[in-house]
């Protein structure tokens, strides 16, 4: 676990150094975007397709994930909500912070067996649960592309309705669309 948290502090502290040093004569590129779209997997973010938006220096992420089975007797659906706000941006890496809501919701059904009187009698158990998360962090935005971004955040988060509290780590990989139209203008 110490050696995980020295190599991210590195990661960090190398994109902070590559931040200061890159200047900006354009507008960056992360504004000329306000739109993404892509996957992202977080403890507490949420788990699956994402969208993103961020106009200026505030903005939002939405991730969600359904899952259904038994024709939908079983069910989890993951979802997310999170504010991000830009600290410093740069041409290719963007710094910012996050404060994110994780809801998992959860029903299952089990069907069992019970011997009695020489007989197998069948039963069928019902459970839906609710899991709450929330994280507070920093994350690093890198573009790999003008259009291809991926995202590193860490930070600290509750889990299951402040039932344990502890480092929290989320990963995305985002495309951005719908530039701008007074930055296009500028670029082309």
């Amino acid at each position: 676990m110490k050696n995980k948290s020295i190599f991210l502090l590195i990661i960090l502290a190398l994109c902070l150094s590559n931040l200061k040093a890159q200047k900006i004569k354009e507008p960056a590129i992360a504004k000329q975007y306000k739109y993404s779209i892509g996957i992202a997997a977080g403890s507490t973010t949420g788990c699956g397709v994402s969208f993103r938006f961020i106009p200026k220096r505030i903005g939002f992420q939405a991730t969600l994930l359904p899952i259904s089975s038994n024709y939908g007797d079983d069910m989890i659906v993951n979802s997310g909500l999170t504010l991000l706000g830009r600290i410093t941006e740069a041409e290719n890496t963007n710094l910012y912070v996050y404060l994110a809501n994780n809801y998992i919701y959860n029903r299952s059904t089990f069907t069992g067996y019970n011997w009695v009187n020489n007989n197998y009698e069948e039963y069928t158990t019902k459970t839906e649960t609710g899991k709450w998360n929330t994280g507070v962090g920093v994350g690093v935005e890198f573009a790999t592309t003008k259009r291809v971004v991926m995202n590193m955040m860490i930070g600290f988060g509750q889990y299951n309705t402040f039932q344990t509290i502890t480092f929290a780590g989320e990963l995305g990989l985002y495309y951005r669309f719908n530039k701008k139209s007074a930055e296009k203008k500028k670029l082309d």
